[in-house]
């Protein structure tokens, strides 16, 4: 009972531990590993780990993911968030996240936050034009736009 409170004493400013699941020497074996997985829940794992690896990665590379302001725009799309981070050397990238289990469209007129600029997705490489009327995004889809 003491490590409980112990430990909650010490994460309670950040409750995103709580959905968290441990990581085994397994998993790490697994991720880390040239062999490719065995069962569909490996597959699934490592899907996931080298998703997250990505993700990161682009990260990295990109200073708009740094200092950076945000802007929380309108969507007209109750499943559906933007937003805007533009930085100091005036880089932009432009958000969009599909919260739903369905396909969702938002007004191309998100776009106007990019001044309809042509831009491409970091995550998949789509190039966009900018002038696109709906944008049309997957079950729980994200769009990283960033002005080319």
């Amino acid at each position: 009972m003491t490590t409980v409170i112990a430990m909650t004493k010490v994460k309670n400013h950040d409750d995103r531990w709580v959905n968290r699941i441990a990581v085994t020497a397994e998993d790490t074996s697994l991720a880390l590993a040239e062999s490719q997985a065995i069962t569909l829940q490996e597959k699934a794992s490592l899907a996931v780990f080298t998703g997250l690896q990505k993700l990161l990665n682009i990260r990295k590379s990109h200073r708009v993911f740094g200092n950076a302001s945000t802007q929380i725009l309108e969507t007209g799309n109750q499943h559906c968030f933007a937003f805007l981070r533009e930085n100091q050397e005036g880089s932009k990238l432009l958000v969009l996240s599909n919260f739903s289990e369905h396909t969702q469209q938002v007004n191309g007129e998100v776009l106007n936050a990019i001044a309809h600029m042509p831009c491409v997705d970091l995550i998949t490489d789509t190039t966009y034009s900018g002038n696109e009327p709906l944008l049309t995004l997957r079950p729980y889809q994200q769009l990283w736009l960033a002005v080319q």
